[in-house]
């Protein structure tokens, strides 16, 4: 949607600037599937509380829940550097010895 503004500021080839696009989409839709997952888990952990009579398994539950919510996934964020993978649109690259 703003590549072209991007590429304009950054200076980047289009080609590069479609992979980095690629791979913050790539990172989003992982982020969801484990965000997805995780909320499943903490249902599943919930229900199986709720219906638990014994107290040393129902202490055991707790603690796994509680463990499991401070793991929440968390958004992705790029404030180190992310490769890109090169492609054939970008160049090859040529090692030298």
């Amino acid at each position: 949607m703003f590549r072209k503004e991007i590429e304009s500021i950054t200076g980047l080839p289009s080609a590069f600037a479609q992979a980095c696009r690629d791979k913050a989409l790539w990172m989003y839709k992982a982020y969801k599937k484990q965000r997805r997952e995780w909320e499943k888990t903490i249902a599943k952990l919930e229900r199986a509380v709720e219906k638990c009579k014994d107290e040393r398994k129902k202490k055991k539950l707790e603690h796994k829940l509680y463990r499991l919510r401070r793991r929440e996934p968390s958004l992705p964020t790029v404030n180190h550097k992310i490769p890109v993978m090169f492609d054939y649109r970008m160049g090859s690259v040529e090692f030298s010895h």
